[in-house]
């Protein structure tokens, strides 16, 4: 069973989220801020995560890096 909002409300909510994003306005306010704006659809971040854990994981195991 799937957990979480309906797919419907999480569709809305990206495109309202969108919206905002690809705004003028907010891409001023990012970059005068030193942001930069990217919108992704719903499904690249958790893509993007996943292969940046892996990456980073690879780097701080080659280092041998550590929390203290």
């Amino acid at each position: 069973m799937r957990c979480g909002p309906p797919a419907v409300v999480l569709d809305k909510l990206a495109a309202a989220i969108k919206h905002v994003v690809e705004s003028s306005e907010f891409e001023k306010k990012a970059d005068e801020q030193g942001g930069s704006v990217v919108c992704m659809s719903q499904s690249v971040p958790g893509t993007f995560t996943d292969a940046e854990l892996e990456r980073w994981g690879k780097i701080i195991k080659t280092a041998k890096i550590s929390a203290e």
